[in-house]
Parts: structure tokens; C-alpha cells; sequence
């Protein structure tokens, strides 16, 4: 297994989602972390998980509940997420984020 990291911005708006889907209606916002949670141990356990992103170096996860995606790399020493991002809201805003 190897270590996962991810970027400040994505925890950023991930918390920002979080509290929305909790102030529409309590336990959606904890569902979410729990489902993101799989996919990190997911990603965890292998890092070649999920769809390759074309002509990139990174793969994503869809997640099942909710309308997200989580974009991911491989480094030799640990995986990095990039973004938890909405699948229709800007597309690869994220792009241009490095590991920190």
C-alpha cells in the first residue's frame, strides 16, 4: 500500500461539499466521506485502479452516490489526489495543480 496524499484545494472544496449535502440533509454529507474513504483505500491498495485519463498521467474514480469523480496520479513514493471534482462543473479546472 501506498501513502495518499491530497492537494489543500481538493480538501478545500471537498469540505465545502461536505457541508452542503449535510445542510440539505443530515448523514448525506458523512455518506460522502465514507464513500470517499472506499475509494482512498481503494487507491491506496492500487494505484493503477480506476479509468486512465486519455493522454494523461492521471486515473479517476467515479463515485456511485454522488456526482463527483476523484482524479489521481501515481508517484513512486505515494499517490496523489488531485481533485474531487463535480462531473459537470468545469472540467479539469484541477489540471494545473501540483503535489504539494
Amino acid at each position: 500500500m501506498k501513502p495518499v496524499r491530497v492537494h489543500s484545494e481538493a480538501r478545500a472544496e471537498l469540505d465545502w461539499e461536505v457541508a452542503w449535502y449535510e445542510a440539505r440533509h443530515r448523514g448525506l454529507g458523512v455518506a460522502l466521506i465514507t464513500e470517499l474513504d472506499d475509494i482512498v483505500a481503494e487507491i491506496a491498495r492500487d494505484p493503477q485502479s480506476g479509468v486512465r485519463l486519455e493522454g494523461r498521467p492521471y486515473h479517476f474514480i467515479r463515485m456511485r452516490r454522488y456526482p463527483f469523480a476523484v482524479y489521481f496520479r501515481e508517484f513512486p513514493e505515494f499517490v496523489w489526489i488531485a481533485a474531487v471534482a463535480h462531473h459537470r462543473r468545469r472540467p479539469g479546472y484541477w489540471m494545473s495543480r501540483k503535489p504539494e
